[in-house]
C-alpha cells in the first residue's frame, strides 16, 4: 500500500495528471499506510520471536562447548560471535532408515557389521611417514547414518521443545536405489512419516530438513510433502538445495585428535608418486578415463591399485598419501567421491569439468584454490601438464588443502580427555550452520511483505522442485 501511495507521489511530480488520487488524498492515506505498516511490522517481529531462536556459539573464551564454526561459513553478528542452530528431532521409528546390512565384499564371509563399523566403515590401517593409523572404508551412500548418529548422539544443541528450535530434523532416509525395485523394500513408510511431522506447515517447511544419501532424485523415497523439504544430499542439482554435503571419507569416525593428528601427517609426508589414478570405465567420460589409465600403466610415478574389489578399497587411500596428483574425471555424475577421497589424502584434485567446481563449496570453498581445473585441449596432455606446475603453487595448493580438510568429514563424539577442547566444525556442523545461515538469509528477504503468508526464496524453491519431482 505504501509502495503505491509512493508511486503516486511520483506521478504528481512527473505531473502525469491522468489515473493519479487528488493530492489531499494521498497525504491522508499515506499517513493512515505508514501507522499499519508500523504496527503489521512490529507484530511481526513479535510473533518470529516465538518462533526463531537464535543460539550463539561463543569462542575459545565462552562457555559454550561445541565445535567452532569457520567465519567464512557464516557473518558473524554484532559480538563477533557465531550463529549456530537449534535442532528438534522428532520421534521415528528404526524402520524409517533404510540401511544396506552391509557393503558387500567388505570382508571374506560378508559377516554383519558390528559396532561403531556400522557407522563409519570397517577399520583399514594404513602407513603415513612410518606411522600407523585406523582409517576407515565407509559406503558412499552412508550420510544418512553417520549424521543421523551425529546429530542424535552428539549434537551439542539439540532441544526437545519445538518452540526453541531453529530447525527441525525429520530422520528418515534410504541407502537403496528405488530405480532397482529387484532389491526389494528400498523405502520408509511415507505416510507414517508424514503424519508424525506435527509441526510441520506452509510456515515451517523451510526449517525441516532430511538427509538423502545418495545423489540422483529417484534415489530418494518421496514424501509428498505440500511445501517441500530441505534435502541436504551428496548434490544439490536434484532436490533444489543449495546445500551439497561430502561423501564419507576414510577419516569418518576418527575423534577429533585423531584427524588433526592424520591431517597434519598427510600435509608434511614426502610423496613418492606424481600421479594417482583410481576410477573405473563408467560414467559420460569412460573413453577419457581409459585413456588415463593406460597412460598411467605405462609412466612409472603414476599410482594405480588395478580393478578394486571393496574389501582392497585401502588401497586408494595409501596410494593418494602417496601421490602429489589424484585423477578425478566427471564419473556418472559431476561428483565423484574421490574429490574427498583425495582431499583428505592431502591429495590435489585434478579436475576436468566446471560443473564439478560446484560440488560442496560450503565445506571446500573455492576449488580453484584447491585442486587443478584442466579444460578439454588438455585432457590428452594430463600428465605433461602435471609436470609443468611449479612447486611453489603445488606448496600454495597443498597448504590451502590443509587448511579446510578437517571440516570434510564427520567425526566421533571426542574422548573424555578431549571433552574440554574447543574443535572445530566437522562435515556435520558445517551443514548445519550453513543451512541456518541460508534459512536466515530468505527469511530477511521477507521483511516488507503485509499481506498473507510469507514465502521465503527457499520455500519457493523447495515447493517448486518438489512439484516438479512428482512428474518423473
Amino acid at each position: 500500500r505504501t509502495l503505491s501511495l509512493w508511486g503516486n507521489r511520483w506521478c504528481h511530480r512527473k505531473r502525469l495528471r491522468i489515473a493519479c488520487l487528488p493530492q489531499r488524498m494521498v497525504h491522508r492515506q499515506e499517513m493512515r499506510g505508514l501507522l499499519v505498516l508500523l504496527l503489521q511490522v512490529g507484530l511481526a517481529v513479535g510473533s518470529f520471536k516465538t518462533l526463531r531462536v537464535r543460539h550463539t556459539l561463543q569462542g575459545k573464551t565462552g562457555t559454550t562447548n561445541g565445535p567452532k564454526i569457520p567465519a567464512e561459513v557464516l557473518s558473524s553478528d554484532a559480538t563477533g560471535s557465531l550463529q549456530y542452530p537449534r535442532i528438534f528431532v522428532y520421534d521415528s521409528k528404526p524402520s524409517w532408515r533404510v540401511y544396506k546390512n552391509f557393503w558387500k565384499g567388505m570382508s571374506e564371509d560378508d559377516v554383519p557389521c558390528q559396532g561403531d563399523e556400522c557407522i563409519y566403515g570397517i577399520k583399514q590401517p594404513i602407513s603415513v611417514d612410518g606411522k600407523s593409523w585406523n582409517t576407515r572404508i565407509p559406503g558412499q551412500f552412508w550420510n544418512g547414518r553417520m549424521y543421523h548418529h551425529r546429530l542424535v548422539n552428539s549434537y551439542p544443541h539439540i532441544v526437545t521443545d519445538p518452540s526453541e528450535a531453529d530447525l527441525f530434523y525429520v530422520p528418515a532416509f534410504t541407502e537403496w536405489s528405488s530405480f532397482h525395485p529387484e532389491d526389494g523394500d528400498v523405502c520408509y513408510n511415507a505416510t507414517e512419516v508424514r503424519e508424525s511431522l506435527i509441526h510441520y506447515n506452509a510456515s515451517t517447511a523451510h526449517r525441516h530438513f532430511a538427509i538423502s544419501p545418495r545423489v540422483s532424485s529417484g534415489d530418494q523415497c518421496p514424501l509428498d510433502l505440500d511445501h517441500g523439504l530441505q534435502w541436504l544430499s551428496l548434490e544439490d542439482l536434484q532436490y533444489g538445495s543449495k546445500i551439497s554435503i561430502p561423501y564419507p571419507t576414510a577419516l569418518s569416525g576418527m575423534t577429533p585428535s585423531e584427524a588433526h593428528e592424520f591431517l597434519s601427517a598427510v600435509y608434511h609426508v614426502k610423496r613418492e608418486h606424481l600421479v594417482a589414478a583410481q576410477f573405473g570405465f563408467h560414467g559420460r567420460t569412460a573413453t577419457l578415463r581409459q585413456s588415463l589409465i593406460a597412460e598411467c600403466l605405462k609412466d612409472p610415478q603414476c599410482a594405480n591399485c588395478g580393478e578394486l574389489v571393496s574389501r582392497d578399497a585401502g588401497c586408494y587411500v595409501k596410494q593418494y598419501t602417496d601421490s602429489t596428483f589424484c585423477l578425478n574425471p566427471v564419473g556418472d555424475t559431476p561428483s565423484r567421491k574421490g574429490m574427498i577421497d583425495s582431499l583428505v589424502a592431502g591429495c590435489i584434485p585434478v579436475l576436468y569439468s566446471e560443473s564439478q567446481l560446484v560440488m560442496w563449496t560450503n565445506h571446500v570453498g573455492d576449488w580453484r584454490d584447491i585442486a587443478v581445473i584442466l579444460p578439454e585441449e588438455q585432457w590428452n596432455n594430463t600428465f605433461s601438464v602435471l609436470r609443468a606446475i611449479p612447486e611453489e603453487e603445488i606448496k600454495t595448493l597443498q597448504r590451502n588443502i590443509h587448511n579446510i580438510n578437517y571440516r570434510l568429514s564427520v567425526y566421533r563424539e571426542p574422548e573424555a580427555s578431549e571433552a574440554d577442547q574447543v574443535h572445530e566444525a566437522d562435515a556435520c556442523d558445517v551443514s548445519m550452520a550453513t543451512l541456518w545461515a541460508e534459512v536466515r538469509q530468505s527469511e530477511s528477504e521477507c521483511v516488507g511483505s503485509l499481506g498473507g503468508t510469507c514465502l521465503p526464496t527457499i520455500h519457493k524453491r523447495m515447493t517448486h522442485t518438489h512439484h516438479s519431482s512428482k512428474k518423473h
